[in-house]
């Protein structure tokens, strides 16, 4: 089952950000969005939970949107 940006969105609203995420903001920088470091940690912790993964620290940077979360997810998954 492919990852999609909702997906991603829902875990962002449950991880009690209160950033503005939405579809068309979906390639928006996390920052842009007004979601600070803190944030994005609580984000990649639901995440790795949900999707029983664990991002390395390398991959992290990487995950600057929740398009990028979502393609990356794909990669790891398939």
């Amino acid at each position: 089952m492919a990852v999609e940006a909702t997906d991603i969105i829902s875990i962002i609203k449950s991880a009690g950000v209160l950033a503005d995420v939405t579809l068309e903001k979906k390639e928006m920088d996390f920052k842009t969005l007004g979601i600070d470091s803190l944030d994005i940690f609580n984000i990649l912790l639901q995440i790795e939970e949900a999707y029983k993964v664990k991002i390395p620290d390398s991959d992290i940077e990487k995950l600057s949107s929740i398009e990028a979360v979502a393609k990356y997810l794909n990669g790891v998954k398939s």
